[in-house]
């Protein structure tokens, strides 16, 4: 009985750390894609301030486009991860 409730206590705790790292890694990955689309849309409305006819060029504006799929398909990967965890797949 002790055993029981031991390895129960362990497996929660180990789904719970899980969770944990499954968080901060959606955190780091969304950090370091978000923080330069984010310095990009601040330089672009500086520079629309600054000039009246300031226009983004084709390839900054590919370039930020490719950042924010990627960002929102990692995102998308995260209820995934849930789903499977809940499940219990991959234990």
């Amino acid at each position: 009985m002790i055993l029981d409730a031991t390895l129960a206590f362990l497996h929660f705790t180990a789904i719970l750390l899980v969770a944990g790292f499954l968080v901060a890694e959606a955190m780091l990955l969304r950090g370091d894609l978000g923080s330069r689309d984010l310095t990009t849309l601040v330089r672009w409305r500086r520079a629309a301030r600054g000039a009246a006819g300031f226009s983004v060029l084709a390839a900054e504006t590919k370039s930020a486009r490719r950042y924010v799929l990627v960002e929102l398909h990692l995102l998308a990967l995260l209820p995934l991860a849930a789903v499977l965890m809940a499940r219990g797949i991959g234990h």
